[in-house]
Parts: structure tokens; C-alpha cells; sequence
């Protein structure tokens, strides 16, 4: 009998303290219920409330949770690129911290896996059969938007921002040290990347419920940002060719930079570093690209952590 591949849920978080404990007790009710071995690793973006005391609180009842910690606020995916980093599964999962989107909908993704073989699946809020409690200028605004990913990007996609994605491994190995933005636009240029790079991408209803306060934190300037970063996208992918070009990922940097890392038993605690297997001698080394005027790099090869000394 073929052993199903491991699940690893990468949940990035910044200033969900409130509500961090529940979201993980959620996902492990749920996750127990499945066939798959799994880990669940949290990424805090350098909340300045309670949320990693609350999921170490988690890690300590539950004991398949890691925990990772930035010292500054860099940005949601910068966030989910420090948890690959530290994950060990076949499957990679994304997901908000929040939970507006129940985790037992990750039972029909784990299905289409199974069934389809997809590279990639997504939810999509505007999928025919999606339960959404938006507002209605929440989704005039979700409308534009995809409207202007098909244009500029040829994305067969309806939706590119839910928080809820499932990738096979080899993939996010591929896009990750391509990917720039930080914030808000990581979801586009993850996307835009896969599609340009053949990928195939499924996608599958979701049912979320309107977080008022989530969205209050979505002002002017956020949509700006995700308009320059669009629009930088862009530029690299359709004018600069810059994604294309092999010898972009060469020069080598740490993407862990200046955060502290508390990763689960089997590492030890790893600061201003990379994660540091225990019992292993050999430090991961990450590959990275600047182009010209970035201050920030990707990774361009992310060690598997089962060959770095993970059990």
C-alpha cells in the first residue's frame, strides 16, 4: 500500500493572539481526523502582542506544532518563506492564521489531490459554488482585481487572494527564490510564476466568513502597495524577462536574516540564522538573487530538511 505524503500547514501570523490558540486547537482536531501525517508551523511576522506566547501554549499541548519568530513585521510572505524553510512535507499547505476559512474544507482539497494530481490548488472565492459573506465593496474590489490578473498575467485563475493554497513540494522549491514581494502581491507573483512555469492549477470552492476586523487593516495604502507590486510583478515577468533567466539565482544570502527561530524538538534554537538540525554539522546554505535595487533576496534552493538531519 502506497504511504500517503506528508501534510505541512505553514500558517503565518501577525497580531493574532486573540485568536492563534483556537485557529491551531482547530487544525489538529481536524488533521486527526485524516489518514496523513502532518506538522503545523507558525509564523510570526513580529507581532508585538501575545500571539507567539499563545502558540508556543499551543506547542506545548500539542506537540506537532512549530513555532518560528521574526523580530520585525517584513510581510506575509516573507513569513510563509520562512516556514518552508523549516518544513519537512511532501504537501505544502498555506493558511491564514485567522480561519475565516474553516480547515475541515481542506478534506476536498486533500481529495482532489488524490484523485487529480494537481501542481497546485487554490480556493477561490468567486468558484460558482462558494459561500461568501463579503461585503459588497469587498467583492467589487475582488472582482477588479482578478479581472487584472487574467489581463496582465494570462492567469486561468478566478481568485489569487485566499488564504487557503495547496502546493505540491517541488514547486514552492522552483518559485520561492524567484519570489520578491514580501507583503501583499506574493500570492500574484507565486501564481503568476507557476502558470508561466507550466504548473497546472486547480481550483476549488471555499466558504469564509466576513472578519471585520481583519479587513478594517485593509486601507488605502495596502491597496496601493498591491497595485506597485502588481505592477513590479510585471515588469520583471512581461519586460525584464528577469524570472526567466536561470543565472538569477546564483549569489548566495540568508534569508532568515535578523529572526529568532524556535523550530519544533528535533532543532535548536537558531538566532540570526539558519534553522540548525540538532545533532546535524552541516548548516543549510541558502542560494538568493537580487536584482538590481532590491534590498532583499529569495531563496534559489531550499534544502529538503529530511536529507538535513530531520526525523
Amino acid at each position: 500500500m502506497t504511504e500517503l505524503p506528508m501534510i505541512s500547514i505553514l500558517m503565518p501570523a501577525y497580531n493574532e493572539g486573540h485568536v492563534i490558540y483556537e485557529s491551531i486547537q482547530r487544525v489538529v482536531s481536524f488533521m486527526n481526523t485524516s489518514s496523513y501525517r502532518y506538522e503545523i508551523i507558525i509564523s510570526d511576522d513580529g507581532s508585538w502582542d501575545n500571539t507567539f506566547s499563545e502558540a508556543m501554549r499551543a506547542k506545548q499541548e500539542f506537540g506537532i506544532v512549530t513555532t518560528l519568530r521574526g523580530q520585525k513585521n517584513k510581510g506575509k510572505g516573507h513569513a510563509l518563506k520562512h516556514a518552508f524553510l523549516a518544513s519537512r512535507g511532501d504537501i505544502i499547505v498555506f493558511l491564514d492564521a485567522d480561519l475565516d476559512m474553516p480547515p475541515a474544507q481542506l478534506s476536498l482539497f486533500f481529495h482532489s489531490l488524490e484523485k487529480d494530481s494537481p501542481d497546485i490548488i487554490i480556493a477561490s472565492k468567486r468558484h460558482p459554488n462558494s459561500i461568501i459573506q463579503y461585503p459588497l465593496e469587498r467583492k467589487i474590489l475582488s472582482l477588479g482585481y482578478s479581472f487584472l490578473m487574467k489581463l496582465l498575467f494570462g492567469l486561468p485563475v478566478r481568485d489569487t487572494q485566499t488564504g487557503l493554497k495547496v502546493f505540491q513540494r517541488p514547486v514552492l522549491e522552483k518559485i520561492f527564490p524567484r519570489v520578491l514581494c514580501k507583503k501583499f502581491a506574493y500570492d500574484v507573483e507565486i501564481l503568476a510564476l507557476a502558470h508561466y512555469f507550466g504548473y497546472r492549477i486547480h481550483e476549488l470552492p471555499v466558504i469564509i466568513t466576513y472578519d471585520r476586523y481583519k479587513w478594517s487593516r485593509v486601507g488605502l495604502e495596502t491597496v496601493f502597495q498591491i497595485a506597485k507590486d502588481t505592477a513590479a510583478i510585471f515588469y520583471r515577468l512581461k519586460i525584464l524577462k528577469w524570472y526567466q533567466r536561470e543565472e538569477g539565482v546564483q549569489s548566495t544570502s540568508s534569508i532568515l536574516g535578523d529572526s529568532t527561530v524556535i523550530a519544533s524538538n528535533n532543532t535548536v534554537i537558531a538566532s540570526k540564522g539558519t534553522i540548525i538540525p540538532s545533532g546535524s554539522a552541516i548548516i543549510p546554505k541558502e542560494k538568493a538573487v537580487i536584482p538590481s535595487g532590491s534590498e532583499e533576496s529569495p531563496l534559489s534552493s531550499f534544502p529538503h530538511p529530511r536529507t538535513q538531519g530531520h526525523v
